[in-house]
């Protein structure tokens, strides 16, 4: 498996990482006290208490010049729990919201209260909960009036399934933009021939001729498979399924 670019040294408790042999593990810290000086970065096999040693660019054994199955290779999240700004506002909140107390212990928020005798409390009508533990709060995440207290809300949580839709979101904009610019270059340089051809040989409308293109594009695919070697194809694909649905809207047109 071709390794991505992997920096230990960068990373935060909790992110997540695939070593070569299929496991995911999370990054645990730096713990150069404990480890050999050169494998100073330690993560952790998901669902399992081992603990593995690591360079600062993710590999297990110091001399790298053979791969080795415990070696990370990619980068699978970052970030598992987020932090927003810094500012508390309950009455904004979901049910089902999570929230990081300043003593780091994660709540949910459960419920409004809408009766309550004690008017002294009449503030403290956000409840949030967890597992084991039941506690209500003004709208600005403060246990009591007086000080502050260890379960103040600190931050909102945003999961690690949300930050994958951020990241997956970056990811789909980037390949958008750079099959937008292939066909803008191609475009350029052929004259537009997909779209407004010099019809010497062919006299079908453009969309046909996309359409045999698009055929040619997937019979070296079907042939070849999905290699290194096959990748312009793929993009060339994408392109060429842009330029026909912009010809059928312009023969809709006509």
């Amino acid at each position: 498996m071709k390794r991505g670019k992997i920096d230990l040294s960068k990373s935060e408790l909790g992110d997540e990482f695939e070593l070569r042999n299929g496991k995911v593990v999370t990054f645990d810290g730096n713990s150069k006290a404990l480890c050999n000086i050169n494998h100073p970065y330690m993560v952790k096999v998901v669902g399992y208490d081992n603990w593995y040693s690591y360079t600062r660019d993710g590999y297990y054994i110091f001399n790298n010049s053979k791969e080795h199955s415990l070696d990370i290779v990619k980068s699978i999240q970052t970030k598992a729990i987020m932090k927003e700004e810094n500012i508390i506002d309950l009455s904004k909140a979901k049910i089902g919201d999570s929230f990081l107390t300043k003593s780091g212990v994660i709540l949910k928020y459960i419920r409004l209260l809408t009766e309550i005798n004690n008017p002294n409390l009449s503030n403290y009508k956000y409840q949030l909960s967890n597992e084991s533990f039941t506690t209500t709060y003004t709208s600005d995440g403060r246990r009591y009036d007086f000080d502050t207290d260890p379960m103040d809300i600190d931050s909102k949580v945003i999961d690690k399934h949300s930050v994958t839709k951020d990241i997956n979101k970056s990811a789909i904009t980037s390949k958008v933009e750079e099959i937008e610019s292939m066909l803008l270059e191609k475009n350029l340089a052929y004259g537009d021939s997909a779209l407004n051809g010099v019809s010497i040989f062919s006299k079908g409308k453009p969309s046909d001729s996309i359409c045999a293109r698009i055929d040619d594009k997937l019979a070296r695919i079907k042939n070849s498979g999905l290699t290194d070697a096959t990748e312009d194809t793929v993009k060339d694909l994408c392109g060429y399924l842009v330029l026909l649905l912009i010809a059928l809207d312009k023969e809709e047109c006509v």
